[in-house]
This record gives C-alpha cells, sequence and structure tokens, in this order.
C-alpha cells in the first residue's frame, strides 16, 4: 500500500510519523473541497426586504386610482429559486355601500394575475387581512407564480376561528421575463370608487429568497 506521510494533522514528526493511507488522504482532501463548496453556497432562506409599521407602510383611502403597495427589485435569480412575499394589513369599508378592489401581481412588465373581490358589506370595524405571492423562477426567462390572499370576515368573536374570505386564492400565474437583469415584484390595489371611509392600510412585509 503506498502512503504518504502526515498532511496537517497533530500527529509526531520525523522519526516517528504516523503514514496516512492515500486513499483516507484523498477522502479528507475531497471533504474539504466538498466543505469549501458548501460553505460558498448561500445559507436558504436569505432576507431580501422588510418593511412593518403599526401605523400604516402604505395607506389607500379616498381613491379609486391603482396603487402600488410594494415594489422590490429580483436580482441574480437563478433556475430553481422561490422567491415568497407575505404581507399584511387592515380594510375599511364603512362607506354607506357594499364595495369591490382589486389586487394585481406583475414582474418587470409581465402581469402575473389580477382578481377583484366579491362586493364587501358595511362594517365600523376594519378587516384583517394576509396574504402571500410565491414566485417559481424555472429558469431565468421564464417563472411561474401563486398568490393567496385572505380577508377577515365580519363581526369576527374574539378567540373564535376566523371566518375568511378568500381573494386570488390558489391562483396562478406566469411570466417569460428575462431574470439576468433586475426585476421589480410588484403589487398593486385599487378601491371601486373613491371615499374617505374606503381605507386599505399596509402595514408590512418580507421578502424571501429560498436558494435552490
Amino acid at each position: 500500500m503506498t502512503t504518504t506521510p502526515n498532511f496537517g494533522l497533530n500527529y509526531p514528526l520525523g522519526a516517528d510519523a504516523i503514514a496516512v493511507p492515500t486513499d483516507l488522504q484523498n477522502l479528507a482532501n475531497d471533504m474539504d473541497t466538498n466543505m469549501a463548496t458548501m460553505n460558498a453556497r448561500s445559507v436558504s432562506p436569505i432576507l431580501i426586504a422588510k418593511n412593518y409599521d403599526p401605523t400604516y407602510v402604505v395607506e389607500v383611502v379616498n381613491t379609486a386610482s391603482t396603487t402600488t403597495l410594494i415594489s422590490e427589485a429580483i436580482s441574480g435569480a437563478q433556475a430553481g429559486e422561490i422567491y415568497e412575499l407575505n404581507f399584511f394589513g387592515r380594510y375599511l369599508n364603512n362607506s354607506g355601500a357594499s364595495r369591490t378592489f382589486t389586487f394585481t401581481a406583475s414582474l418587470g412588465a409581465s402581469t402575473l394575475m389580477t382578481g377583484t373581490s366579491a362586493a364587501f358589506a358595511i362594517s365600523t370595524v376594519e378587516r384583517g387581512f394576509t396574504g402571500s405571492l410565491r414566485l417559481h423562477v424555472d429558469t431565468t426567462s421564464s417563472q411561474l407564480a401563486i398568490c393567496d390572499i385572505n380577508f377577515t370576515g365580519v363581526g369576527i368573536v374574539a378567540n373564535q376561528p376566523f371566518q375568511t374570505m378568500g381573494l386570488l386564492s390558489l391562483q396562478y400565474g406566469s411570466a417569460s421575463e428575462d431574470l439576468s437583469t433586475s426585476k421589480n415584484l410588484v403589487l398593486t390595489f385599487a378601491h371601486a370608487a373613491a371615499n374617505a371611509s374606503l381605507r386599505l392600510r399596509l402595514l408590512g412585509y418580507t421578502l424571501v429568497r429560498l436558494v435552490a
């Protein structure tokens, strides 16, 4: 068996050196190489963006114009990665009539999905809402997305299960954006009417990158 001397282990040198089999040395070298490769990789998940304000990050009130709630850059994307956008806030309709609203998600110049709610009844109490949008980078020129947004119902009792209304629930979208350059992931919102008592407040969001 071919042997080699001590290779960095804390064994005696000189006449008392311990000979190490070549196969074992190769195994150690391979492990060092693999560990270096693993350490060079990004840790999953990576927090890209975080924004939170207990009052509001963005408020949409007394306007029917489309308003950008979130716009975050997607850069350095690689095939197989997933970007997860989670957001939450409050909605109030005390405008005197049932109202609808529309959410739209887009990537770059491409609309991933858009959805208009059913009419929300009048209430003096704000509803809470949560949402999640997941963008899968199939390739750097092909992307898939799914979005789920839920609002609490009217008259929710404390400590009781939420009655929720799904919007854009399990809806899929796709895009063919060239992600070799930075593109923005955008979420917009629009009321169906302008009223001072018709209001949506985005309270916070996070965007994380799940590394392939």
